[in-house]
C-alpha cells in the first residue's frame, strides 16, 4: 500500500520526509518553464541606432525577421510587399517572405533586429 498525504499526494519513498509527488511534479513544472521562457530569449538580437533620413537594408534568413521599434519612427517595407509598414515604439513587423527589408528613419530611433522563430504549428 501506498503512503498518502492529507491532500491526497503520494510520498515518495527514499526522498526528503514529507515530499509529494504533486510537489515533485510541479517542481519539475517549474523546471519546464524556467528552460522555456529561457529558451525564448536566445534569438540573436541586433539594434540599429538610426539618426534621420538614415537608411539600412537587411536580408531575412530562413525563419525570417522581426523588426521592433524602440524608439523613434521607421517605414518599413519589404520585396514583393504592397504594404509599407509604419513602425512606432512598441511596434514590430514579421517578414513575410525571404525578399529583401528596408527600413527608413523618419526621426532618430532604435530598431530591434532578430531572426523571427518559426510560427507555432496549431
Amino acid at each position: 500500500m501506498t503512503a498518502r498525504t492529507p491532500d491526497g499526494g503520494m510520498v515518495l519513498s527514499g526522498g526528503t520526509a514529507g515530499a509529494t509527488a504533486r510537489s515533485a511534479l510541479a517542481a519539475a513544472l517549474e523546471r519546464v518553464r524556467g528552460w522555456w521562457a529561457r529558451r525564448g530569449r536566445t534569438v540573436p538580437v541586433r539594434f540599429w541606432e538610426a539618426a534621420v533620413d538614415e537608411t539600412a537594408s537587411f536580408r531575412p534568413g530562413a525563419t525570417g525577421l522581426a523588426l521592433t521599434c524602440r524608439a523613434g519612427t521607421f517605414l518599413v517595407t519589404q520585396e514583393h510587399d504592397p504594404v509599407d509598414h509604419v513602425l512606432e515604439p512598441g511596434d514590430s513587423f514579421r517578414t513575410t517572405s525571404r525578399g529583401r527589408v528596408a527600413a527608413w528613419a523618419l526621426g532618430p530611433g532604435t530598431l530591434e533586429v532578430a531572426a523571427a522563430r518559426p510560427f507555432a504549428p496549431r
